[in-house]
């Protein structure tokens, strides 16, 4: 059994990494990284995708060992060898990705591996037990009423992330690691998952929360590390929450980030390069007309459920409209199909890069080739490595993405460089039309400048981009338009800097004023 040491009292150092190296071929992940928690802080770690931020978190889950370097919890020096050792030790890590079971229940899901059992042989799992627990914790959560029979795939996302915080519990954790915990949720959701987080951290529980969202950093975090290129840069002081988004921003990247969302681009007097008539799609969207021009960047704004994403991929043909016309330069589409939309010069970057964008098994050399076939083949129409290889460095160099070794996996990049990846291979096409679909989520802030400097790049181009994005001041910031949904219709229209944050949310909400 494992020896266990004492409880730390409140204010004590909990946890504490001093040196952390660890590589993975070709690429020093961290270098002599140190880290400390406190018992009952919120220690906020933040970087640019590579920065190193989920490695270290690895090591603590006992995913990765790390290659030199000391942890000790409670003042004992200790090497976690798996994820199981990782949790008795009382740490449990919630990742962007869930580690749960979606066919089981919550119940189920939160005693996996631990069922109390009943029967003579205690062979026979005591799922009235189960339900009663499971119940307590959930209701512990915030969510009394929530039926712990029901599947996890029948969940929200928020209700997901509190069925990994419930695990947590169970395993009478001490330090709850969460990274990238609100990336995908709505600000309600977000707002209520705080509350979470600060009543466990009033009980004492120790919280280490990574995020690219800054407002989230500084608002919730009592100290901030920063990381940059797999070095520690410095840790701040966030108590008095007297810690600036520029000056983390400054630490991150190293520079400092003028005209954020700057842009020089005229579409006013363009010709429009997608027009949209009338388009519905029964139980997704109805009715919806707008017009795209040349080098404007079109934003669809609402909130989770609205139908924005469900409108580009009927323009792009995964899932065509029942009703409505689509028209590309003026000229009707009238096979409205995934090839067709390519043929005619449209791009789509999806909202899920993972699922959808990338095949993760592939290096991300292939994955840039995949739509372009007729790019990197011979004369007699044999695929050439040389091309292949060619046209992969050209779009590594352009788009700056690190580390500069193609022929590595694609899920072995960070997010912002599978992203960079996933625009790429639409751009080796020269599409008259990108769409961007949550372009910017999941990746950092350095990385979210690049993809803002090459789309006001490509609009002087003449491309049209239509732009979906949950951040209100980003689609505020980048879009030259901004189209409003709720349930599947447009709801309001602004030019930039004609709106306020409030405008907007009382048109998503289908509220008008």
């Amino acid at each position: 059994m494992m020896d266990v040491p004492r409880e730390t009292a409140p204010g004590e150092v909990i946890l504490r990494m001093e040196g952390i190296d660890k590589s993975f071929p070709g690429v020093q992940a961290l270098s002599e990284v140190s880290f400390s928690l406190v018992k009952g802080e919120i220690h906020g770690i933040c970087g640019e995708n590579g920065a190193g931020k989920t490695t270290l978190m690895k090591i603590l889950g006992g995913i990765h060992p790390q290659d030199s370097g000391t942890v000790e919890l409670k003042r004992r020096t200790v090497r976690i060898e798996n994820p199981l050792e990782s949790i008795n030790r009382r740490i449990s890590v919630i990742y962007q990705e869930f580690n749960l079971a979606p066919t089981l229940s919550v119940a189920e899901n939160i005693y996996l591996g631990k069922e109390p059992a009943k029967g003579p042989f205690a062979a026979v799992p005591d799922r009235n037990e189960m339900a009663r627990g499971a119940s307590v914790i959930m209701s512990r959560l915030g969510m009394p009423d929530l039926d712990c029979g029901q599947l996890v795939r029948n969940l929200s996302v928020a209700e997901q992330e509190l069925v990994e915080i419930g695990k947590a519990l169970l395993n009478n954790a001490e330090i709850l690691i969460m990274d990238e915990p609100t990336a995908v949720l709505t600000p309600r959701e977000t707002e209520a998952l705080f509350k979470v987080i600060k009543s466990l951290v009033a009980e004492g529980l120790s919280v280490i929360y990574i995020s690219h969202r800054l407002e989230e950093i500084t608002s919730m975090c009592d100290r901030i590390t920063v990381l940059r290129d797999g070095k520690l840069i410095t840790v701040l002081d966030n108590s008095a929450r007297s810690v600036a988004k520029e000056e983390l921003v400054k630490h991150m990247v190293g520079r400092e980030l003028n005209n954020f969302y700057s842009r020089d681009a005229d579409y006013s007097t363009a010709e429009p390069v997608l027009e949209v008539k009338n388009l519905s799609r029964r139980g997704k969207f109805h009715n919806v007309s707008f017009v795209l021009h040349k080098g404007e960047v079109l934003g669809l704004a609402g909130l989770v459920g609205a139908g924005r994403t469900e409108i580009v991929k009927s323009i792009f043909g995964f899932d065509p409209p029942d009703e409505g016309e689509i028209f590309i330069e003026g000229q009707r589409v009238f096979n409205i199909s995934v090839e067709a939309a390519i043929k005619n010069g449209l791009g789509y970057v999806p909202e899920d890069r993972k699922k959808e964008g990338l095949v993760l098994g592939m290096s991300l050399s292939d994955n840039i080739a995949l739509p372009n076939g007729n790019m990197i083949s011979s004369a007699i129409g044999w695929l050439s490595a040389e091309k292949q290889k060619s046209l992969a460095e050209h779009y590594f160099g352009s788009m700056s993405i690190r580390p500069d070794i193609p022929d590595r996996l694609a899920r072995n990049f960070s997010g912002g460089n599978q992203q960079k990846g996933v625009i790429a291979k639409w751009l080796a096409r020269a599409p008259k039309i990108l769409i961007l679909d949550e372009p910017t989520r999941g990746i950092d802030i350095g990385a979210k400048q690049e993809i803002y400097a090459l789309i006001s790049e490509l609009t002087r181009e003449g491309i049209g981009i239509i732009f979906i994005s949950s951040e209100m001041l980003e689609v505020m910031g980048i879009c030259d338009r901004l189209l409003i949904m709720a349930g599947g219709r447009i709801t309001g229209e602004f030019k930039k800097g004609e709106a306020t944050q409030e405008d907007i949310m009382l048109r998503a909400a289908d509220l008008r004023r």
